[in-house]
């Protein structure tokens, strides 16, 4: 045979369903061809041997990838079905498993058998198949037909040897509890884009040979990741996504980042900071994949409000409007939450209420909101005396009213860069800073002061200038410094 022929030569494979239709040709080239296999335009992958299916008791079956390693299971007279690659099992494919008490899956010692079981185990919990499944692993032969070859296609023999590897089979755990369906935790479920598979191991994705038309499963990264939710900020209509992933430990983490870095090559590596398996290799892959994926989810991933400020915002008060969510530093704020009931925290507070500086600094704090309302300007509130007289006490209990005081405390251990973000970020709620760090350095307290009263500050650390009025949007900042000496 010419070496050119090589390329021309092959086997044609018949896939048909239960009624001897055909529903599509695979072909098999000479294994010196650059290609391996190529499927006839208008293919319908299938399970091979449907048509064989009420030939088998319902006793087992046995999964295998390809072609010929069933055949060679049907020669030694075994219930055998193949998958035509690992990637290539689909849900619709285990109504064909129905009928069996159990399901033998042979892994093969590659990256292909690991998602192989992977995708099967993954399928199963999301149709709920119930019915025993086992794992066959060999140390000894990669597949089933190297086992036929390798004893000479002496049957006998390869029945013994197959029927002890049959019987060290590992149970396959498959939990189909709404954990297993849903395991990012997300509120919606969720497509898996065609030719993808999200697995414990990472993203996967079928990739077809332009040569050879061969179907192939190449690693797109190796964290499980998908878009959890968009997050539309309310003052510009910019987009964020929250992205969901699992590490290498099996801890399950969430970021928020601005929607554009998951569409540039350059800024996706960002990602790599945060523990995602991201670089210049795959960086295409994975835009790609998030691409796709909220494309196929593009009803179905739930979009929430967002701001980056406290405080009035078109009549609603944040954060304590439901619907909106509160991003600080690129992180959901949970400072200010809720804890406790009203009447327990009425009642510790209230036999505090005999001294005057206590009430005035709780009065200021239920004022905070009231500013912009009554279109007054910002004030500040400079409380000192002897120490241990309870300033920091006073300071968290007027705090109390919006949230933990143990988090909403500021101090001046941060850069004047640091609290003209913070006052940006609170606007219509009191901002509590302690200054016993800076009791000395008064020129840094009176450029401060001189700063939030005014209204403006450069934030040098961002190259911006931050408005604290907000004229545009028709609110008037109204930060309280509430603050001990």
């Amino acid at each position: 045979m010419k070496e050119e022929d090589y390329h021309k030569r092959f086997v044609s494979i018949y896939y048909k369903d239960g009624q001897d239709n055909i529903m599509g040709i695979r072909k098999r080239y000479h294994p010196n061809s650059s290609k391996r296999f190529a499927w006839v335009t208008g293919t319908q992958i299938v399970p091979y041997g449907l048509w064989r299916l009420d030939e088998f008791n319902n006793t087992y079956i046995i999964l295998v990838e390809g072609e010929s390693d069933t055949q060679t299971l049907w020669y030694h007279g075994y219930q055998a079905l193949g998958i035509a690659g690992a990637s290539n099992l689909k849900r619709e494919d285990f109504k064909y498993l129905e009928k069996f008490e159990k399901v033998y899956i042979w892994q093969e010692p590659d990256k292909g058998g690991d998602t192989f079981v992977a995708r099967f185990k993954a399928l199963a919990a999301e149709v709920r198949f119930d019915k025993p499944c086992y794992i066959v692993r060999s140390d000894t032969y990669k597949d089933i037909s190297e086992i036929h070859i390798a004893l000479g296609e002496d049957h006998e023999k390869f029945c013994n040897t197959l029927g002890n590897i049959l019987a060290a089979t590992i149970p396959l755990e498959i939990k189909i509890d709404a954990k297993e369906q849903n395991p990012f935790g997300v509120d919606f479920k969720y497509n898996t884009p065609q030719g993808y598979y999200i697995t414990p191991e990472g993203i996967f994705k079928e990739n077809v040979s332009k040569k050879t038309e061969e179907i192939t499963t190449i690693e797109v990264t190796k964290t499980p990741v998908i878009i959890g939710k968009k997050l539309k900020e309310i003052e510009t209509n910019l987009e964020k996504i929250e992205l969901i992933y699992y590490l290498a430990n099996n801890s399950r983490n969430s970021i928020v980042v601005d929607k554009g870095i998951i569409a540039s090559s350059r800024e996706i590596l960002e990602l790599a900071n945060y523990g995602i398996f991201v670089n210049s290799n795959n960086s295409k892959l994975l835009i790609q994949y998030f691409y796709d994926f909220e494309s196929a989810n593009l009803k179905l991933i739930p979009t929430q409000l967002m701001s980056k400020k406290l405080g009035w915002h078109n009549g609603k008060f944040i954060p304590y409007e439901p619907n909106i969510v509160v991003l600080q530093n690129d992180a959901i704020f949970e400072g200010l939450n809720t804890a406790g009931t009203f009447q327990a925290w009425q009642q510790g507070i209230q036999q505090f209420r005999f001294n005057e500086a206590f009430r005035f600094i709780m009065a200021a704090s239920f004022t905070a909101p009231l500013l912009s309302l009554l279109n007054q300007r910002i004030f500040l509130i400079h409380l000192w005396g002897d120490s241990r007289s309870g300033k920091t006490a006073t300071l968290k209990a007027a705090l109390s009213v919006w949230g933990n005081p143990d988090d909403l405390v500021v101090t001046f251990n941060a850069t004047k860069v640091g609290l003209e973000k913070i006052a940006s970020f609170y606007n219509d709620l009191p901002i509590g800073i302690d200054e016993r760090q800076v009791a000395n350095n008064q020129e840094f307290i009176e450029n401060l002061v001189y700063m939030l009263s005014l209204g403006k500050g450069k934030l040098r650390g961002g190259q911006k200038v931050v408005d604290y009025n907000h004229s545009a949007l028709g609110i008037q900042w109204s930060c309280r410094l509430v603050r001990n000496h």
